[in-house]
């Protein structure tokens, strides 16, 4: 019978030729204690309504999830010699029970086995959102449904609710090693519900513990019959799956028992907040507006998300909500709007700080949005009705030559006359400061920076260099001139507008 110790089972490479780290595994302070391998172009399964011999696990994962590899030297002396009692390779989940409703019920109710990591008081109060292992088969409908993508409350995939691993131990031995890692003491003396089952967060801890021997020891528990030899992680809104094994399953050297999660354990975990964090937002941002952002490259949704969060750190923002609702503002008013004074009651709402801020901004921005773009009118219906006037405008006056001040001005006061008092002077303040960015960016001629104005006035300031309208970027740095790239952003502009969609001609 072969034998498995020098062949990587989950990818059929060598254990050298999967390492990403550079290369073999070896001694010293650079030596991994994880090799950490990428599962690239995992697509989750649809609902396949209609379909006879339905799929349950995605091709790519099919082998890393429930592939029996031989057992290695290590298992069998560990088996008194003989091949044939080494238990066979199980699939487990750790999963979330706050991302799966009466998650304990429902496996009990697809007959697979099972425990809650939580015990006593804990249980008894917190078992609807508490983490739950479970013994996964290939096939039971359950494993099929965590791996679906699809609007029904019973399609798991895009909800991110657990990882898997690969061990021969059982459910109650690897539910009680589990155990004691979901609410672990820190250093400072508190502690903390520590959310390792989470697939963002996996990611990002167990890549950041791949090089710390004791920890991934104390997670993988080598020389145990609960050892674990894979963890997975499947990160929703992604097609990575990454892939934690032991570079050296019998991990030389005791551990000792976790105690506790020390500082360099917080910065890690504080890292996978944040990645999370950012997974989040993308993810808002095609829930909000699939239409708009649905378009988008991955990297320009993170261009967005990465400007939205430095921009609220530079407000001191503390709550995800905070960071969410700034995003919010910023598709309407753009990418800017805060650097400008046309929106001063605002930015001071967001400078502030404390438990007042997000009421104060949800009953602010509302009026504050009826007060610039008058009741019943949206920033689109906005444009479209703008880049109608100034194409009919070009139409009747030769083009683009023909655009001028006058006429662009005529068009922003059709549009601004319902404001009045100080909005109307911050808007005229507003159009002087974009005015003289233009110009100080190049744009020379009169009419590209007409152009300009209009579509500072809706798209917001500095649009050219706003991550909600890459586009305007991409045109700006390829065009010969800034009044050469103006143009072609402005033809664009015309016929974006003309896609709209809005109420009254046959849109939403």
């Amino acid at each position: 019978m072969p034998v498995a110790d020098d062949h990587d089972p989950w990818t059929g490479k060598s254990r050298k030729a999967a390492t990403l780290s550079g290369g073999a595994a070896g001694k010293g302070k650079d030596a991994k204690a994880l090799q950490v391998v990428q599962i690239a172009d995992v697509e989750p399964l649809g609902d396949q309504r209609g379909i006879h011999g339905k799929v349950n696990v995605p091709e790519a994962l099919m082998e890393v999830l429930f592939a029996q590899p031989e057992p290695t030297r290590a298992e069998i002396a560990a088996a008194g010699g003989d091949a044939a009692a080494v238990p066979p390779l199980g699939t487990f989940a750790i999963l979330d029970g706050a991302k799966i409703r009466g998650l304990g019920e429902t496996l009990a109710g697809y007959g697979l086995e099972h425990r809650c990591l939580y015990q006593g008081e804990a249980y008894e109060n917190l078992r609807d959102s508490a983490p739950w292992i479970v013994r996964l088969t290939t096939d039971c409908t359950f494993t099929r449904n965590l791996f679906t993508q699809g609007t029904a409350r019973w399609h798991l995939w895009d909800k991110g609710a657990g990882i898997f691993l690969r061990a021969r131990g059982t459910v109650d031995g690897l539910a009680r090693h589990f155990r004691k890692f979901t609410y672990p003491r820190t250093e400072d003396g508190g502690s903390l519900f520590f959310r390792f089952y989470d697939p963002t967060a996996a990611q990002v801890y167990f890549e950041g513990i791949a090089d710390w021997p004791e920890r991934a020891a104390q997670f993988f528990q080598p020389r145990s019959e609960n050892a674990v030899l894979a963890i997975i992680a499947c990160p929703p809104g992604g097609t990575t799956a990454s892939v934690f094994m032991p570079v050296d399953p019998a991990m030389q050297g005791s551990a000792p028992v976790f105690r506790m999660l020390t500082s360099r354990d917080t910065q890690i975990i504080a890292d996978a907040t944040m990645k999370k964090f950012r997974s989040e937002l993308k993810a808002w941002l095609l829930r909000y507006d699939k239409g708009r952002f649905g378009a988008f490259e991955p990297a320009q949704l993170d261009a967005i998300v990465e400007h939205a969060i430095a921009e609220g750190d530079g407000f001191g923002l503390t709550f995800k909500e905070e960071y969410t609702y700034l995003l919010y503002i910023m598709t309407y008013f753009g990418g800017w709007f805060h650097k400008t004074n046309r929106y001063p009651a605002l930015v001071e709402i967001f400078g502030n700080g404390g438990d007042a801020r997000m009421p104060a901004l949800t009953k602010a921005f509302p009026a504050e949005f009826a007060r610039q773009f008058g009741d019943g009118v949206s920033v689109f219906s906005l444009w479209k009705r703008l880049m109608a006037e100034l194409e009919a405008d070009l139409a009747a006056g030769g083009g683009w030559p023909a655009l001028t001040k006058a006429k662009t001005g005529a068009v922003i006061d059709r549009a601004s006359r319902h404001l009045e008092g100080e909005d109307r002077t911050r808007l005229g303040a507003y159009l002087k400061q974009t005015a003289a960015d233009h110009l100080a960016a190049g744009i020379v001629t009169e009419p590209m920076q007409c152009v300009a104005q209009l579509l500072s006035f809706v798209m917001g300031y500095r649009f050219t260099s706003d991550p909600l309208f890459p586009w305007t970027a991409a045109m700006m740095k390829a065009g010969p001139t800034p009044d050469a790239a103006m143009a072609e952003i402005g033809n664009y502009a015309l016929r974006r507008a003309k896609r709209i969609k809005v109420a009254g001609d046959g849109g939403g």
